[in-house]
Parts: C-alpha cells; structure tokens; sequence
C-alpha cells in the first residue's frame, strides 16, 4: 500500500476555506472571515498571544524558519550568534516564494541581548541565493539594548537595521481582514476563534467537517494500540475519508475529550486520510479541539504520526473500524 507522509506545518498552518457546511444551529456563532479560519494565526507557524520564547542553545544545529507572530519575542538562552541562525532558507527545502515569507517574524516588540543577537547575526534572515529577509517590530530596541546586546559585534548594528520591515500593521492583510490594528487583540482573536471551533462540536457530535470530506471518525470507543512501536503505547487515531476527485480543501474539527480514559493516557496521535491525491488536491486542514485535559501524557519527538494513501481502484474504500483499516 503507497501512501505519501504529511508534514505536521502542513496539516495545521495551511490556508484554507472557511467551514461551510455545519448545522444551523451554529449559525448564530460568529466565524472567522473567509481565507482565514485560523483568524490571524492562520498563515503563521507558530502564534502567542504574548510571549514566544526560543533556546537558542538548543537550537544551533538547526534551522528555525516560517512565520511567527507574537506580542513579544524572547530567547532563554546564550547562542545567538550560532552559525545556523535564524529564518535561514539556504539549505532549506521549501515551495514558499520570497513575498509570501516576507517579513518573516512579526511582534510588537524583542526582548534580551540574546535575541537582538540572533536577530542581527549575519547567518539569520536569509532566503534562497542569500536574499535578505526582514521582522516587523513595533517597538525596536532602544539604542542602549542594542548597544549592550551588539558591543562586541558593532558590525552586526547594520544587519539589524536593514532587516526592520518598514510599514505598518494595517499593510498586513492578516490584521486587516480580522479587523486587528493592535497586538493586544490577538490574544482575542485566538480566544475567538477557538471558541466558534468548540461550539461545532458537542457529546453527540465529535467530528464536524466540510463538503470536500466524506467521512471522519475518532476512536472514542476503542482503544487503539501502536503496534509498530516497541512500547505498545495508547493512540488517539483520526481517520478522514476525502472525497474523491474533491478539488476544494478539506477541513475537519475533532473534538479530543480528556474525560476518555485512553485518550487521557495517549502518548500518540495517528491521523490518516484517504483518497488523497497530491496533484490535484490541497493539503487537508485539520483541527483538534482539546478540552479535559490537566496534562498530555505525548512524550518524545515522534509522538504524532500523520499519512495520506491514495484511492482504491473503482468504487472501492478503505475500512474504517477502528484500527481495522489503514494504521500509521
């Protein structure tokens, strides 16, 4: 059986269709605008409604890139000037072009001598054939916290200053069309949206999806067990059937309760989905609705598994019963 992997970005941070076929009695429940069913978290990677941190010590292997939103930025560690740096698309496989990355971090304001390093070291902020990428920052560092962060590296000052984003938040089409013309509300917008998504599900509907999925299940009655891992650990598993030849983008809501005993135990997530075609249909948006949750019992870096398997020949489908039909 082929089947083709989807990336974790791809499955929560891609741009879809708002929801349009759920029941009337929702309709009093406002939703968010058309192209934006994230709110102004949906073209990012990662979205705070105030602080986002970064451990730049645990970073200077790896590369950091996509788009980040928050009130402020932060680092909780020394390394800034790693040679990895930050939003650095050289070796990195990526399809985005350079405006729809550009600016790369959005914030109201950066705090510490770490991050204005980071910011300013002359390996971050570079797309493909070493274009410059740029930040928006409301408030940029005063000149004596660029002095403290940079007195050993004045040559970096300009780095930093080049790479300011010049506009406004009222140029970016985000804020805009969520009628945000302040960081304080983002905090608000998330607390929106998340609200309308949890309204579409209740006790007796735990899956909510539009006209380009056929069908979606969680295992809310059976316990499903990885057996490809060693430890034989507990799994949440969603399952979504596409519809086939469906060229509009799929969106799914799952209602995840923490009150289930073995999705409180989980330490895995398995999501698969059906009759997908990569060269005809976009990626699936899925969103996973927690609540009852005190704790997540995930662990490690492999906790969450996400794949796509192509239609079935004819009239064909794949069986969907639990852990009976396609898993991990």
């Amino acid at each position: 059986m082929n089947k083709s992997g989807i990336g974790l970005l791809m499955l929560l941070f891609c741009l879809i269709y708002t929801v349009v076929s759920m029941e009337q009695a929702y309709a009093e429940m406002k939703s968010p605008p058309a192209g934006y069913p994230l709110g102004v978290s949906t073209k990012t990677n990662l979205t705070a409604g105030e602080t986002l941190y970064f451990n730049t010590d645990q970073l200077q292997e790896k590369q950091v890139v996509g788009q980040f939103l928050a009130r402020n930025v932060t680092s909780t560690g020394s390394s800034g000037l790693s040679k990895s740096g930050f939003q650095n698309y050289q070796g990195a496989q990526n399809n985005w072009t350079l405006d729809q990355l550009d600016p790369a971090v959005v914030s109201e304001r950066i705090s510490g001598s770490d991050m204005i390093r980071w910011y300013a070291n002359s390996t971050s902020f570079r797309y493909l054939n070493d274009e410059q990428l740029h930040y928006y920052i409301e408030n940029v560092p005063s000149e004596k916290e660029m002095t403290d962060a940079l007195q050993y590296y004045p040559n970096l000052k300009q780095n930093f200053s080049e790479r300011v984003y010049q506009g406004s938040l009222q140029t970016f089409p985000s804020f805009v069309e969520n009628g945000i013309s302040n960081f304080s509300q983002v905090t608000e917008n998330i607390q929106s949206v998340s609200d309308y998504y949890a309204e579409l599900t209740d006790l007796n509907r735990t899956v909510a999806f539009n006209f380009a999925v056929q069908a979606a299940e969680i295992n809310t009655e059976k316990k499903v067990i990885n057996t490809n891992d060693w430890g034989g650990q507990s799994a949440i598993q969603i399952n979504i059937a596409l519809k086939k030849g469906e060229t509009n983008q799929a969106v799914i809501i799952v209602d995840v309760d923490g009150q289930i005993d073995h999705f409180q135990q989980a330490q895995d997530i398995s999501i698969n989905y059906t009759n997908y075609d990569p060269d005809t249909m976009l990626p699936p948006y899925l969103i996973l609705n927690y609540k009852h949750f005190p704790t997540f019992n995930f662990s490690g870096s492999t906790f969450f598994h996400a794949a796509a398997y192509p239609s079935l020949p004819g009239d064909e489908e794949y069986s969907f019963e639990g852990n009976q039909g396609v898993f991990f």
